[in-house]
């Protein structure tokens, strides 16, 4: 038992190793909050980048006290916005350095987005959104941004994008999002 358990966790070990090359992870802090993986591919021109996390920190929501609401909801076709949710991000990105040290480069990428939503909807139409609407939103979205790998401390990779958020279903919505955040560089 002990011997089967040693192989085990000693091929985790080297599988991780094998699979952990030219990937990130990390946390990306904004719209959404988000734990970030991205996995470097072509010598690093292009990139994979998956971010999970949790929205609605930007553009407000409310909270109810005692059956009333005392926040403000932003508008949403015949829906109001109420609160954030889950979120999952997937874009192909494609890279290039600013300069030949290849320290400081530019991304732009495409993608989607999947999420959780939340609304109120006025259901008999007098004036008050007390009916609670929960689904799924997906859409497309692009992505600009600028990444940092010092020289100096190549394990380490800070970024900074801004996004456009399509939101096709469950209706036409555009969203900006702009986030910051910081990796670890599996070599």
């Amino acid at each position: 038992m002990y011997k089967k358990s040693l192989i085990t966790i000693v091929f985790t070990l080297f599988s991780w190793n094998a699979f952990a090359q030219d990937m990130s992870l990390g946390l990306r802090f904004g719209d959404p909050l988000a734990v970030s993986f991205k996995k470097y591919l072509k010598g690093g021109r292009n990139a994979f980048e998956l971010n999970v996390g949790s929205y609605g920190y930007m553009y407000g929501y409310g909270r109810y006290n005692n059956g009333r609401y005392n926040g403000r909801y932003r508008y949403y076709g015949d829906y109001y916005y109420k609160q954030g949710g889950i979120v999952i991000m997937g874009d192909y990105l494609w890279q290039k350095p600013f300069s030949k040290t290849k320290e400081l480069s530019w991304y732009v990428g495409l993608g989607g987005q999947l999420r959780t939503l939340s609304y109120l909807k006025d259901k008999d139409k007098d004036g008050f959104y007390d009916d609670d609407v929960s689904g799924i939103g997906i859409g497309p979205d692009g992505v600009l941004g600028i990444e940092w790998i010092p020289n100096d401390i190549p394990e380490i990779a800070v970024f900074l994008d801004t996004r456009i958020y399509l939101e096709i279903i469950p209706q036409p919505w555009v969203i900006p999002q702009v986030g910051v955040g910081v990796r670890y560089n599996f070599k």
